[in-house]
């Protein structure tokens, strides 16, 4: 497994010489990664917030959050 892990950058840099990304695509990867990270942010840190201690406030800064997202 280490060696798995030590080894993935490499490839990863690596793949950068076989693969090209159209210019035109890409300004969509910083919305498609920005729109991964507040999934991510929803689906893990949001439950945690309301088992924690699930009141109105923790619901309407919720709604707040999105709305402003």
């Amino acid at each position: 497994m280490l060696l798995l892990v030590a080894v993935a950058p490499i490839l990863g840099a690596a793949s950068t010489l076989l693969i090209k990304i159209p210019e035109g695509q890409m300004p969509l990867y910083p919305g498609f990664l920005a729109g991964f990270l507040l999934y991510i942010g929803a689906s893990h840190v949001l439950p945690e917030a309301h088992q924690e201690k699930s009141s109105i406030f923790t619901l309407v800064l919720t709604v707040l959050g999105a709305a402003f997202a």
